[in-house]
C-alpha cells in the first residue's frame, strides 16, 4: 500500500498468488478491503496481471469493479505486471504515488 501521506490518499496494490481464482473469489477478498477502517481515503487500486493458469477474466474483473459502488470514485488499473508475475516491478511500501488515469501510469516517490 503506498500512501500520499499519514493514512490520507491511500492506494492499494493488489496480487492474485492463489490458482486457481475464481471471480466470487476476488469479490470476496475486494469487500474485505471496503470493511478496513481506512477505505474512504483510498484513491487508487492497482490490480497485477493475473497467472496464466488463473481462472480469473479481465472482462468478468472489470465488470465487477464497475459494478461496485464504493470503488466509483477511485483511480484502477488493472494488468500490471508485479507480485506473482514476471516481469515485475518494485513497490515501494509507505511511498508517495500518484496514477495517472489518462495512460495507466503510476509515479513512485
Amino acid at each position: 500500500m503506498c500512501s500520499g501521506g499519514r493514512y490520507d490518499n491511500l492506494y492499494y496494490y493488489l496480487s492474485n498468488k492463489d490458482i486457481p481464482t475464481f471471480i466470487f473469489e476476488f469479490d470476496r477478498n475486494l469487500h474485505s478491503l471496503f470493511l478496513q477502517k481506512n477505505f474512504d481515503k483510498v484513491k487508487g487500486i492497482v490490480i497485477g496481471r493475473n497467472q496464466i493458469n488463473s481462472n480469473l477474466l479481465n472482462k468478468e474483473l472489470i465488470k465487477l469493479l464497475k459494478s461496485k459502488e464504493k470503488l466509483a470514485n477511485i483511480s484502477i488499473i488493472i494488468n500490471m505486471d508485479f507480485g506473482h508475475t514476471r516481469p515485475l516491478f518494485t513497490i515501494l511500501i509507505g511511498c508517495k504515488c500518484k496514477i495517472n488515469n489518462s495512460d495507466a501510469t503510476i509515479i513512485q516517490e
